[in-house]
């Protein structure tokens, strides 16, 4: 998330975001493949190397973390829902579409639990938007109504297909 100052912001190896005069949203944990930097408002210039895009608002420039995929360089993405972006500083989850291990990796670092992942994973997606609030017992029995096999072992949570 940023703020309405001129600074930059290091990703490491990884890249530069060079802050503009705006309003973003910056996602990069260890557990996601890309840093990903999403503007609301403003211009923010997204480097890595000697690469770099200017983006618009709606748009969104991912960095990739995979050091196999290190020659990428930056992806644009067009026309983002924005409320899907930014819905955690609404106290939401907000999904589209989204993968049973994407869903799981913010479910893991939200509740501080450990996700486990047994046989293959089904390729549906989500959508749904639910709050933060939520209990994590609630939360895996949303998951279990949309057919989600979920085993609960303490802090560690098995998902099966």
């Amino acid at each position: 998330k940023g703020e309405k100052f001129a600074h930059h912001v290091y990703a490491g190896e990884k890249g530069e975001i060079e802050v503009l005069g705006t309003h973003f949203n910056v996602n990069a944990y260890p557990d996601e493949e890309d840093i990903k930097t999403t503007l609301l408002e403003g211009s923010v210039k997204v480097s890595k190397g000697n690469e770099s895009v200017l983006i618009v608002p709606g748009e969104q420039a991912s960095l990739s973390t995979n050091s196999s995929l290190r020659g990428r360089g930056i992806t644009l993405k067009k026309d983002v829902v924005l409320s899907q972006v930014v819905a955690w500083k609404d106290g939401f989850f907000v999904f589209n579409s989204s993968d049973i291990k994407m869903i799981m990796r913010q479910v893991a670092r939200w509740y501080d639990v450990e996700v486990i992942f047994e046989g293959n994973m089904p390729s549906e997606g989500f959508t749904g938007k639910v709050s933060r609030n939520v209990s994590l017992s609630n939360f895996l029995k949303v998951l279990e109504l949309n057919d989600v096999h979920v085993k609960t072992e303490g802090r560690r949570i098995v998902i099966k297909p």
